[in-house]
């Protein structure tokens, strides 16, 4: 019935109305198991693929049918048998090369996600122990209950840490005559 008023009501073919009809019903079908909790929402938009793809496979071989055997309905329904059955084909072969491909691809992304978790964790503690230090030489550097020489170490501790030149690091009273005087 729903092929019927498309095909009256507006400019699409009777083979591309039933694709249409055809993909609209899968995938109303896939809705409703998602919306039971039957299948994941990964899942229904998977499906929804391959049913719209079939859809528009099957409508443009049923269209091709009727271009090349224009006896009505025949052509739409040789066209339509043959894709159907190419895609089944298809589905077969590419099904269990799918699923191989799919396993790989996991066993790569776990793999991967290891890796990547190793090494965020050992940049993680390197940075972590760094700022550690640092912190513990910016204390040192400015702890005024220290004496002077102590905290004028830890300063040049604290720049050597931090990457400053070591041309630019005042280290002695000639250096910092010089920095003065400069």
């Amino acid at each position: 019935m729903a092929v019927y008023g498309i095909t009256n009501f507006t400019d699409m073919t009777a083979p591309l109305a039933s694709s249409f009809v055809g993909c609209t019903i899968g995938i109303a079908s896939l809705a409703n198991s998602y919306r039971k909790g039957e299948i994941e929402f990964d899942d229904f938009v998977e499906q929804s693929n391959i049913v719209s793809l079939d859809a528009s496979m099957v409508g443009l071989a049923a269209t091709i049918g009727q271009a090349v055997i224009p006896i009505p309905v025949i052509g739409a329904l040789i066209g339509t048998f043959a894709m159907k059955y190419a895609l089944k084909i298809g589905k077969d072969y590419l099904g269990q090369l799918s699923k191989e491909l799919e396993e790989r691809l996991e066993k790569e992304y776990s793999e991967k996600m290891k890796m990547i978790t190793e090494n965020m964790t050992k940049e993680v503690t390197e940075i972590i122990n760094k700022y550690d230090k640092l912190g513990t030489l910016a204390d040192l550097a400015f702890d005024f209950n220290k004496n002077s020489y102590f905290r004028f170490q830890a300063s040049i501790k604290l720049a050597e840490h931090t990457g400053v030149k070591k041309e630019k690091i005042i280290r002695n009273d000639i250096d910092l005559d010089k920095f003065i005087l400069s």
